[in-house]
């Protein structure tokens, strides 16, 4: 329930606080790698980017101290002061906030970006946890969108005490087409070295770059117009090389009726009224409907004795499908990528059968 509920404050991009009695006890330990004792709630608040505040416990008894009250925050500019006063009218202290108000302070806005950290994950572990858990809880479902969250929340909890989600802050929020990892490889190599001061290594890697990002390029469009990629795929990409160049993305001379134009006005109105008029030219052809009604005929005198059916997918079906994936494609909304399939290896042959 959380998780929707920060959800849809996180896409409306505003300034969050929220403030309660969350019974999860927070270590405020730095040295400790564990944040919260409850793994499901730590993996949501690092999803949204909150930040837990209040590191004196609000809860004491003779024998213990625990910190269950919590401050979160998605804006730690503007907290001036937590408190937690020692005074209370329950076994919990209160927990104070001040917040900044008055004239804003400028801070920046940045983009951020959500990404599974896979840097530390142990594959082997993670596989042998999988196979001790019991996924039949997925077939005992009556509903087989139950069973595939079901299944998705599986496959994430375990995912994330290994590669937990993590936020970062980047200058774009996704990079062009023709960016690959080898290419930043070149560049954080390239910016190591002219940190460093090492100038002719920084020329070699400068050089390297620059030669890498272009034949990247290269390929990428080369390959984006043979295979008649979506236009609005292809403009997209093509639209940030038009824009460094120029200011305007109209072309400089057309030629209309055996005339060149230069004129900026004209050569506008002559693009809008070509795209205005289109659609004429597409109705000036002869598509009579008597054509359609003797292609409608025809396939219905040849699908009367077919019928449409499904047959069971057998397991290895599932398998070859799974170890034939490219990792390197991008993940869909449900976060579990080709990657993380492959990965789970047998384990997840079965229920993916079931579903």
């Amino acid at each position: 329930m959380f998780d929707n509920q920060l959800q849809l404050v996180d896409d409306l991009k505003l300034e969050t606080h929220f403030i309660g009695d969350m019974n999860i006890h927070y270590y405020c330990d730095t040295t400790s790698k564990i944040s919260f004792d409850n793994q499901k709630w730590c993996d949501v608040v690092n999803k949204y980017g909150y930040l837990q505040l209040v590191e004196t416990p609000t809860r004491l008894s003779r024998t213990k101290s625990s910190i269950i009250d919590h401050i979160y925050t998605n804006k730690r500019e503007y907290v001036l002061e937590i408190n937690v006063p020692v005074f209370a009218v329950s076994d919990h202290l209160p927990v104070c906030l001040n917040r900044f108000y008055g004239v804003h302070r400028g801070v920046n806005k940045h983009n951020t970006i959500s990404y599974r950290a896979f840097k530390h994950l142990k594959i082997e572990e993670f596989q042998n946890e999988l196979m001790n858990i019991d996924f039949s809880l997925i077939e005992m479902q009556n509903n087989v969108d139950m069973s595939l969250n079901l299944f998705y929340d599986i496959i994430n909890g375990v995912l994330s005490k290994q590669a937990p989600m993590k936020r970062k802050r980047v200058r774009r929020p996704t990079q062009p087409g023709w960016c690959n990892e080898d290419i930043k490889k070149s560049i954080r190599e390239r910016d190591t070295f002219y940190k460093n001061r090492d100038f002719d290594n920084y020329k070699r890697a400068r050089n390297k770059t620059i030669l890498m990002i272009r034949k990247s390029k290269i390929n990428f469009y080369n390959k984006a117009i043979s295979e008649n990629q979506n236009v609005n795929y292809l403009w997209k990409h093509l639209k940030d090389i038009i824009e460094q160049g120029s200011s305007s993305t109209l072309p400089k001379i057309i030629e209309k009726d055996n005339q060149t134009l230069m004129d900026t006005f004209e050569i506008a109105n002559t693009l809008n009224s070509h795209f205005v008029n289109i659609s004429n030219v597409i109705n000036t052809k002869n598509d009579h409907p008597n054509n359609f009604s003797t292609l409608n005929n025809s396939l219905n005198n040849r699908l009367k004795s077919n019928y449409f059916d499904i047959k069971p997918i057998p397991a290895f079906e599932v398998k070859r499908s799974l170890q034939s994936l490219n990792p390197n494609k991008s993940t869909g909304l449900d976060g579990i990528g080709p990657k993380v399939l492959k990965i789970c290896g047998d384990s997840i042959v079965t229920p993916i059968c079931l579903l």
